[in-house]
Parts: C-alpha cells; sequence; structure tokens
C-alpha cells in the first residue's frame, strides 16, 4: 500500500487539509493548485491555533484578507467546506455571492513570437517517468486549443469517438450551455491529433479519453493549466503581470481568425456567424466582443499563415 503524502500543514486542520489535498489528487488535481490551503493553514495555527472547526468566524476572516489573490483563496475555501460537508462534519461555506468577481481588463492575445517561442518549449519537452505521455501531450493539445479556437474544459472532455479522421472534424459535446457542436480542423492539425492518439494508444489501449493522464483517466482541467504554466516559463516568455491564461489561445483565435479575413477584403458582418458558430457562442454579441480587440492589433500583430483553420465544410456538416 503506497505510504500516504504528508504536506507540512501544521494547524488542528492538519489531518482535514492533507486528506482534501489527496482526495483531489485522486480525482487528477496537481497539489500545487491548492497552495493557498498552505497559507489557511498558517493563517489557523497563528489566529485559531485549537480550532478544529471550520466555523464562521475563522471563514469569514480569512475571506476578508484582500490581496491579488482573494477570488482563488476563497473558491479554494469553499471546496475544503464542501469536502468536509461530504464527509459529515461541520463547516461553514463561505457564500458564492460574497467572492469579488473578476475584472480581467482586455484579455491577452498572444503574439506570433510568443507562439513561436511556446510551441518550441511544448516541443523540447523533457521526458518524465512519472507521466511520460505529458512530452507528447503538450505540443498537441495547445496547438488544437489555438488552431480551432476550443475552450480549456472542451479540451479535457474529448474522447477518442468524437474524433472523425476521415472527414477531419472533431464533434464538441455538451459543451458551455449544453451545446454541441462539430467542427472542421485543419488537415495538417487533424494529422497531428491522428499521430497522437496511435501514440497514446500504445501507452493506454483500453482508453476512451483522448487526452489522458498518468494513469489513463481524462487530463484534468488543474492539470492542463499546470502544464500550461510550465511550458510558458520554459518558453522564456515573459513571467509577470498580465500573463495569458489557457483562454488567451480562445481570444486569439478570434482574433487572428477577423484580422486575416479583413486582409482578405471578407465581408465580417456575414462571417460573424459563421465564426460564431465554430466558436460555440450562443449569442452574435459574444463573438462581436472580438471586433472591439481589433483596431490597437491590427497594426501591431501579423495575420496568422496557417491555411484552413476553418475550412469549407458542407452546411449540413456544420450544423
Amino acid at each position: 500500500m503506497p505510504k500516504k503524502k504528508f504536506y507540512g500543514f501544521h494547524s488542528g486542520f492538519a489531518v482535514q487539509l492533507n486528506e482534501f489535498i489527496e482526495y483531489k489528487r485522486s480525482l487528477g488535481y496537481v497539489e500545487n493548485s491548492y497552495f493557498h490551503l498552505n497559507s489557511f493553514d498558517e493563517f489557523c495555527a497563528d489566529k485559531y491555533p485549537d480550532a478544529d472547526e471550520l466555523t464562521s468566524d475563522i471563514v469569514t476572516e480569512w475571506c476578508a484578507i484582500s490581496d491579488k489573490g482573494i477570488i482563488n483563496r476563497c473558491s479554494q475555501i469553499r471546496e475544503f467546506a464542501r469536502y468536509l460537508l461530504s464527509m459529515g462534519k461541520q463547516a461553514y461555506m463561505y457564500p458564492a455571492t460574497a467572492i469579488p468577481k473578476r475584472n480581467d481588463g482586455l484579455p491577452y492575445i498572444i503574439s506570433q513570437a510568443e507562439q513561436s517561442r511556446f510551441f518550441d518549449a511544448t516541443d523540447r519537452r523533457i521526458y518524465s517517468k512519472k507521466s511520460p505521455i505529458m512530452e507528447y501531450t503538450a505540443p498537441v493539445v495547445f496547438r488544437l486549443m489555438l488552431g480551432c479556437g476550443l475552450r480549456p474544459r472542451e479540451v479535457v472532455c474529448l474522447y477518442r469517438r468524437h474524433f472523425d479522421f476521415n472527414n477531419g472534424t472533431i464533434y464538441i459535446e455538451d459543451s458551455k450551455n449544453h451545446r454541441d457542436r462539430r467542427i472542421a480542423v485543419s488537415s495538417d492539425l487533424m494529422e497531428l491529433c491522428r499521430r497522437f492518439d496511435y501514440i497514446a494508444d500504445v501507452f493506454f489501449p483500453e482508453r476512451a479519453c483522448f487526452f489522458p493522464n498518468k494513469a489513463g483517466n481524462p487530463l484534468s482541467y488543474p492539470s492542463l493549466v499546470y502544464l500550461f504554466q510550465k511550458s510558458w516559463d520554459l518558453s522564456g516568455n515573459d513571467t509577470g503581470e498580465g500573463r495569458p491564461s489557457l483562454y488567451s489561445f480562445r481570444f486569439t483565435f478570434a482574433t487572428e481568425t477577423l484580422m486575416r479575413w479583413i486582409e482578405e477584403g471578407r465581408d465580417i458582418e456575414a462571417m460573424i456567424p459563421y465564426l460564431s458558430a465554430y466558436m460555440g457562442h450562443v449569442k452574435f454579441k459574444d463573438t462581436y466582443y472580438y471586433i472591439k480587440l481589433l483596431p490597437d492589433r491590427i497594426a501591431k500583430m501579423k495575420f496568422m499563415s496557417v491555411n484552413g483553420i476553418i475550412p469549407e465544410v458542407n452546411r449540413n456538416e456544420w450544423w
């Protein structure tokens, strides 16, 4: 039986925090996704050394601390409380309505120079005995996100059955607002996915998911975030304020597609419905949002040179 890992907690919640992290790891989450809990443990050890019940006073005081990480900090303590409640223990659940809303400003658009350095980093990712499939996953999963503008959770929910390699399409199932769609994919990108599928099949012959973790189960969202952050740091791109997120691939896809259409002289008004359907937007206004990002960027950025980001498809296949 494997020895249980201990994470250095020392407050009255040490055992419960340790069990919570182990539980999240069993679901595929990376342990450093919950680094705020280390600070929470220190906070409790200092101010509530005898406490072993997650009370309203403890949670409210912890969530009242104002800093740049307040949103994640409040969200993580809510998850911890939810876990305790599921285990039949008493715990105060901080109201979701009390958590400050994000104000991220304009989305981060990844420049072509940054893209080049990033994918160079993913392509030379070092082999890891703990998770050997990751050196093959990184080059493919992020190219797929950039080339198709997929949402992060759409990527981790992809299964092998969703890929039609003969017709060059991917079926996005039960996405945001429980909507399905089928997207056409460029031949080069589809061939890359086909090669990855073959390699992953060698590691996990019985797998159903397309992007597996080290155990052959679906790659989790936190693991995808961790893989992106490690690859970005390895790329040598800026790691300071305003660094990109996984959604930056989607933002970049949308704006570069629009700019390419402008350069080609296409009628943007007529093309918006196609881009909206491709990206899975419920309303056209969600797609029009990207147009306001164009004026300041047209003079600064080159257009994507890859043809076929949204290939011509039969209308019946599109919908």
